[in-house]
């Protein structure tokens, strides 16, 4: 079996289509942590062990979650967005906000904060220009749709 990944954009008002081989997606990359990451890992686990799981359970647990959000990180290295790249896996947001630094001209960004209230922010003061955006960025995310089940 051979793995494959498409990437999606838009180019004005066309839909264009790159297939990434397999030769690119595998490159391997050194992943690590830094002493920060270990020390807030550990540091966690002192707080958070469950009953019957020692800290240490507790700790690698938590150094291998670190370590899965950095390698997706790495895999997903494309620009992530409506205009960049498509993927049908969840990311991480602060990869997703890191792809579009310096990129932008105005930004809206709608999300969940970790406690699950609604974040909200944008660039734009004028609320009519802000819906503008979002309905924008609504038609192109079903124009993808429509594309990838044709």
């Amino acid at each position: 079996m051979t793995a494959h990944i498409t990437k999606t954009w838009f180019d004005g008002e066309k839909i264009v289509t790159q297939n990434i081989p397999e030769s690119e997606i595998y490159k391997p990359e050194w992943v690590g942590l830094t002493q920060g990451d270990i020390d807030k890992a550990w540091e966690w686990a002192q707080k958070s062990s469950p009953h019957g799981v020692t800290r240490i359970e507790t700790f690698a647990i938590n150094i291998e979650t670190r370590l899965r959000k950095k390698i997706m990180a790495k895999l997903i290295d494309f620009p992530i967005g409506l205009d960049a790249g498509e993927t049908r896996l969840d990311l991480d947001p602060d990869a997703v906000l890191t792809g579009a630094v310096g990129k932008l001209k105005e930004v809206v960004i709608v999300g969940y904060e970790a406690d699950g209230s609604l974040y909200f922010a944008s660039t734009r003061a004028n609320a009519p220009d802000v819906l503008w955006l979002l309905k924008q960025a609504e038609q192109r995310l079903l124009a993808i749709e429509r594309e990838m089940r044709t």
